[in-house]
Protein backbone atom coordinates (compact mmCIF):
# COMPACT_ATOMS: atom_id res chain seq x y z
CA UNK A 1 0.00 0.00 0.00
CA UNK A 2 1.33 3.46 -0.90
CA UNK A 3 2.18 5.80 1.91
CA UNK A 4 1.62 9.51 1.66
CA UNK A 5 3.57 12.09 3.55
CA UNK A 6 1.91 15.36 4.40
CA UNK A 7 3.90 18.50 3.88
CA UNK A 8 3.17 21.72 5.69
CA UNK A 9 5.03 23.68 3.07
CA UNK A 10 3.55 27.08 2.35
CA UNK A 11 3.10 27.68 -1.34
CA UNK A 12 3.55 31.27 -2.42
CA UNK A 13 2.88 32.63 -5.89
CA UNK A 14 5.92 33.50 -7.96
CA UNK A 15 6.75 37.14 -8.39
CA UNK A 16 7.89 38.44 -11.76
CA UNK A 17 11.59 38.56 -10.81
CA UNK A 18 11.56 34.84 -9.91
CA UNK A 19 9.86 33.95 -13.18
CA UNK A 20 12.29 36.14 -15.16
CA UNK A 21 15.28 34.55 -13.41
CA UNK A 22 13.97 31.05 -14.09
CA UNK A 23 13.27 31.80 -17.76
CA UNK A 24 16.65 33.48 -18.17
CA UNK A 25 18.33 30.45 -16.63
CA UNK A 26 16.49 28.22 -19.08
CA UNK A 27 17.67 30.42 -21.95
CA UNK A 28 21.26 30.39 -20.70
CA UNK A 29 21.54 26.75 -19.68
CA UNK A 30 18.77 25.17 -21.73
CA UNK A 31 17.11 21.98 -20.60
CA UNK A 32 20.40 20.06 -20.52
CA UNK A 33 21.96 22.38 -17.95
CA UNK A 34 24.94 23.18 -20.15
CA UNK A 35 25.66 26.84 -20.83
CA UNK A 36 24.79 27.87 -24.36
CA UNK A 37 27.75 29.28 -26.27
CA UNK A 38 27.56 32.91 -27.22
CA UNK A 39 25.12 34.01 -24.53
CA UNK A 40 25.54 37.76 -24.30
CA UNK A 41 23.46 40.17 -22.22
CA UNK A 42 24.33 43.00 -24.60
CA UNK A 43 22.47 41.19 -27.38
CA UNK A 44 19.20 42.08 -25.62
CA UNK A 45 17.55 45.33 -26.58
CA UNK A 46 18.23 47.31 -29.72
CA UNK A 47 21.74 46.01 -30.51
CA UNK A 48 25.18 47.61 -30.33
CA UNK A 49 24.92 49.78 -33.47
CA UNK A 50 22.07 52.24 -33.77
CA UNK A 51 21.45 54.21 -36.97
CA UNK A 52 19.91 57.65 -36.44
CA UNK A 53 18.79 59.85 -39.33
CA UNK A 54 16.12 62.31 -40.40
CA UNK A 55 15.25 60.43 -43.59
CA UNK A 56 11.86 59.11 -42.40
CA UNK A 57 8.68 60.90 -41.46
CA UNK A 58 8.94 64.70 -41.29
CA UNK A 59 9.60 66.01 -37.78
CA UNK A 60 11.00 62.75 -36.43
CA UNK A 61 14.23 60.85 -36.03
CA UNK A 62 14.48 57.52 -37.82
CA UNK A 63 16.11 55.08 -35.38
CA UNK A 64 17.07 51.74 -36.92
CA UNK A 65 14.38 52.20 -39.55
CA UNK A 66 11.46 53.33 -37.34
CA UNK A 67 10.21 56.86 -36.63
CA UNK A 68 10.89 58.08 -33.09
CA UNK A 69 11.47 54.50 -31.99
CA UNK A 70 11.49 53.70 -28.27
CA UNK A 71 14.19 51.16 -27.44
CA UNK A 72 15.93 49.25 -24.66
CA UNK A 73 19.58 49.24 -23.62
CA UNK A 74 21.39 47.08 -21.05
CA UNK A 75 23.47 48.41 -18.15
CA UNK A 76 27.18 47.70 -18.66
CA UNK A 77 26.86 47.40 -22.44
CA UNK A 78 28.25 49.79 -25.05
CA UNK A 79 26.34 51.34 -27.92
CA UNK A 80 27.34 53.36 -30.96
CA UNK A 81 24.85 55.78 -32.47
CA UNK A 82 25.69 56.50 -36.10
CA UNK A 83 24.08 59.90 -36.56
CA UNK A 84 23.21 61.42 -39.92
CA UNK A 85 20.93 64.29 -38.95
CA UNK A 86 22.43 67.60 -40.07
CA UNK A 87 20.68 70.49 -38.30
CA UNK A 88 19.21 68.16 -35.65
CA UNK A 89 21.59 67.64 -32.68
CA UNK A 90 20.85 64.18 -31.22
CA UNK A 91 20.93 64.38 -27.43
CA UNK A 92 20.66 61.68 -24.78
CA UNK A 93 18.76 63.30 -21.92
CA UNK A 94 17.49 62.65 -18.41
CA UNK A 95 14.35 64.75 -19.01
CA UNK A 96 12.34 64.63 -22.23
CA UNK A 97 12.18 67.90 -24.17
CA UNK A 98 13.99 70.14 -26.62
CA UNK A 99 16.91 72.33 -25.60
CA UNK A 100 20.41 71.49 -24.48
CA UNK A 101 19.61 71.18 -20.77
CA UNK A 102 19.29 67.88 -18.90
CA UNK A 103 21.83 66.12 -21.08
CA UNK A 104 22.69 62.64 -19.86
CA UNK A 105 26.46 62.39 -20.22
CA UNK A 106 27.40 59.51 -17.91
CA UNK A 107 29.48 57.22 -20.13
CA UNK A 108 28.51 59.22 -23.25
CA UNK A 109 31.01 60.65 -25.75
CA UNK A 110 30.00 63.25 -28.34
CA UNK A 111 26.44 63.78 -27.04
CA UNK A 112 24.61 66.22 -29.31
CA UNK A 113 26.27 65.18 -32.55
CA UNK A 114 24.47 66.03 -35.80
CA UNK A 115 26.70 63.77 -37.86
CA UNK A 116 29.23 61.15 -36.86
CA UNK A 117 29.11 58.85 -33.87
CA UNK A 118 27.96 59.05 -30.28
CA UNK A 119 29.26 56.25 -28.07
CA UNK A 120 27.66 55.26 -24.79
CA UNK A 121 28.62 52.69 -22.19
CA UNK A 122 25.57 52.41 -19.96
CA UNK A 123 26.52 52.88 -16.31
CA UNK A 124 25.45 50.35 -13.68
CA UNK A 125 23.55 53.11 -11.91
CA UNK A 126 21.86 54.57 -14.99
CA UNK A 127 18.20 55.50 -14.42
CA UNK A 128 15.53 53.12 -15.70
CA UNK A 129 14.23 55.63 -18.24
CA UNK A 130 16.16 58.10 -20.35
CA UNK A 131 15.27 59.95 -23.54
CA UNK A 132 16.66 61.16 -26.82
CA UNK A 133 15.65 64.50 -28.27
CA UNK A 134 16.55 66.92 -31.00
CA UNK A 135 17.93 70.06 -29.40
CA UNK A 136 15.65 72.23 -31.54
CA UNK A 137 12.50 70.19 -32.29
CA UNK A 138 10.37 68.74 -29.44
CA UNK A 139 8.55 66.14 -31.62
CA UNK A 140 11.87 64.45 -32.46
CA UNK A 141 12.02 62.29 -29.35
CA UNK A 142 11.84 58.79 -27.91
CA UNK A 143 12.15 56.85 -24.68
CA UNK A 144 15.13 54.67 -23.82
CA UNK A 145 14.41 51.93 -21.28
CA UNK A 146 17.49 50.87 -19.30
CA UNK A 147 17.56 47.32 -17.91
CA UNK A 148 19.98 45.18 -15.92
CA UNK A 149 21.79 42.34 -17.64
CA UNK A 150 19.77 39.25 -16.85
CA UNK A 151 20.73 36.74 -15.67
CA UNK A 152 23.70 37.89 -13.61
CA UNK A 153 25.56 34.75 -14.72
CA UNK A 154 26.42 36.34 -18.06
CA UNK A 155 29.94 37.55 -18.44
CA UNK A 156 33.37 36.05 -18.09
CA UNK A 157 32.97 34.23 -14.79
CA UNK A 158 30.23 31.62 -15.14
CA UNK A 159 31.06 27.94 -15.18
CA UNK A 160 30.03 25.73 -18.05
CA UNK A 161 29.00 22.72 -15.98
CA UNK A 162 25.77 20.74 -15.73
CA UNK A 163 23.77 21.04 -12.51
CA UNK A 164 23.96 18.48 -9.72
Amino acid sequence: MAQFRRSNRIVRPFDSSQIRAWLSGMLLFGISGVAIAGADPCAAGIGASIAVSTEGAPGSYTVNGASNRNFTVVRGCSYTFMVSASGHPFLLKSVQGAGSGNQYNDGVANNGAQTGTITWTVAANAPGALFYNCQFHPPMTGTITVIDPDPALFGNGFEDTPPG
